[in-house]
């Protein structure tokens, strides 16, 4: 299941994502940090940017659960 959520279309997996409880969420974060650092392809910026956002509202710092990533595809781009 947690494969899905890298490969399946970007507004389902929202939508999904978004009705999970934090912790699952969290879960679905710390897969997406292992596709990272194996390199996954599937790791696009909208992907990442839209989980990003829904996953804001666990965190107090307002981060996100996906910032790591984004900071990694902005160092990459540079």
């Amino acid at each position: 299941m947690f494969d899905w959520f890298l490969s399946g279309p970007v507004d389902k997996v929202k939508e999904a994502f978004a009705a999970l409880c934090p912790e699952h969420r969290e879960l679905v974060a710390r897969r997406f940090m292992m596709a990272q650092e194996r390199g996954d392809n599937r790791l696009t910026r909208n992907r990442i940017e839209a989980l990003n956002e829904i996953s804001k509202q666990d965190f107090e710092d307002g981060k996100g659960a996906f910032t790591p990533i984004l900071k990694a595809i902005n160092e990459a781009a540079l």
